[in-house]
């Protein structure tokens, strides 16, 4: 899995460092074809204890577990800018060290391995302790890595369509050749790496036993290929592995998610440049799910009360600069829509297939698309629009209302309604009612000779007096 157990230094320097060893890190691609987070469903309802409490139940079970605990609250970054407390990071730091036959993570790795929720049930408060501690860390912005010898079992898995695969828990590197060098020396010129896109990663550097540049992915995030190559004169396989758009679970930690739990909202990143003008470079924006918000409020209108929900959505481009947004919501009877969007105090408009349209879709549902545009908006003025103003969200998924606080209701895509399966549709049923106009016109237009003319001579033809 790549997690793997790491060696460290130690509070006694005789005892400990005969017990450490080093190990490789990141060398198991641990990918799952089922949804591993169904096996701890409600360990979010567990309370933050502390990391004693938290792994009470292996008391007894884990070797030397108390003592190690001891270890990790001693040893782990600790005061924290990132604002976690103790007991936080030390859980990171103990799930990083190694100890004896069967540390901490060898533990947790064969209960995950197992497949059995009742296995899984006495980690419930590590894993929330856990996870409250990466919630507070920032995310990878860059591609993370796993590796592993080559395997072709594993490589047609992967390269099979459709492919449905998660993410587990695990380690990744930041580094693809530290990978690269440390299984070609030990494992063989030919071997396969997977990088991850935009798995929301949290980079743990500094928090865990080691010195390595190290991130944590949470599991149950669901995994499309964006590509694979055979690369260099061994023949190596690199596969690119990215977030896949549907089903997005709360867990993952860019999903804003109200306190009620009805109001869900993700998008990846704001642009402000056209998409196929963009500089990969330039500073996009993230969303802040710290500052971040989505309130409900009960609005008086002539023909009665109207729920809304407010979304006050903060971005910020990691370089100190944060843009303030706003976006509205209604719901009637049947449908909910987006009202109103500002930024910086101006009116924007959501625009699709190049004019101004209405985001709205069935009450249960929840509104997708890849890329949605938003033109400025002078309402206070003549109602123009200002076409060099707008901005982008990619890979937005929106549900305002009756959302179950699990996953996004079913999706309600941006696609225009002529998709091209539809025009193709249209164009071919168009061409056949052509084919068959034209065969009744020509078999009505034939003349055929009665019994009374000459079979030899021309047709008769009566003209009707005016």
């Amino acid at each position: 899995m790549g997690a793997g157990c790491c060696c460290c230094c130690s509070k006694k320097e005789q005892r400990i460092s005969s017990e450490y060893r080093p190990i490789s890190q990141y060398i198991q691609i641990d990918i799952k074809t089922t949804n591993p987070l169904t096996l701890i469903e409600g360990y979010l309802n567990e309370p933050v204890l502390s990391l004693e409490e938290s792994l009470e139940p292996f008391n007894g079970k884990i070797d030397q577990l108390s003592y190690y605990i001891k270890e990790a609250k001693m040893k782990c970054h600790y005061p924290s800018e990132h604002n976690l407390n103790r007991d936080e990071s030390a859980a990171i730091y103990i799930y990083t060290m190694k100890w004896g036959d069967r540390c901490l993570y060898d533990h947790l790795q064969a209960a995950w391995n197992s497949n059995d929720r009742s296995t899984l049930k006495p980690w419930f408060k590590y894993l929330k302790l856990f996870k409250s501690a990466l919630d507070k860390l920032p995310s990878a912005k860059a591609e993370i890595w796993q590796g592993a010898p080559f395997d072709e079992k594993l490589k047609d898995q992967l390269s099979s369509e459709p492919l449905s695969v998660y993410s587990s828990m695990c380690s990744c590197s930041s580094s693809a050749n530290e990978i690269m060098d440390n299984l070609q020396k030990t494992g063989g010129k030919k071997i396969m790496l997977v990088g991850y896109q935009s798995v929301n990663g949290k980079l743990v550097t500094g928090y865990t036993a080691n010195n390595l540049q190290d991130a944590i992915m949470w599991p149950g995030t669901k995994l499309g290929v964006s590509k694979y190559v055979m690369t260099d004169a061994y023949h190596s396989w690199i596969l690119h592995a990215s977030r896949r758009r549907r089903d997005i679970d709360i867990t993952e930690d860019n999903v804003l998610v109200s306190e009620n739990r009805t109001c869900m909202f993700y998008a990846n990143e704001l642009f402000w440049e056209e998409p196929n003008e963009r500089d990969p470079s330039a500073g996009n924006y993230t969303l802040d799910l710290d500052r971040s918000s989505c309130t409900t409020d009960e609005i008086v209108t002539s023909n009665g009360n109207m729920t809304s929900v407010i979304l006050d959505l903060y971005w910020d481009n990691g370089m100190n600069d944060t843009i303030p947004m706003t976006l509205i919501a209604n719901i009637t009877e049947r449908y909910w829509y987006l009202d109103t969007v500002t930024m910086n105090g101006s009116e924007y408009r959501y625009f699709a297939y190049g004019m101004h349209s209405q985001m709205e879709t069935p009450s249960t549902y929840s509104y997708v698309c890849k890329t949605a545009v938003f033109v400025k908006y002078d309402s206070a003025g003549h109602g123009l629009y200002d076409f060099k103003n707008k901005f982008f969200l990619t890979n937005i998924q929106f549900q305002p209302f009756n959302a179950d606080g699990i996953k996004f209701g079913l999706p309600n895509y941006c696609t225009s309604f002529f998709t091209s399966g539809i025009w193709m549709g249209l164009t071919s049923t168009l061409l056949c009612l052509g084919i068959l106009l034209f065969g009744i016109y020509r078999m009505m237009s034939i003349k055929s000779n009665d019994r009374f003319d000459d079979p030899k001579g021309k047709p008769l033809i009566i003209k009707a007096q005016e």
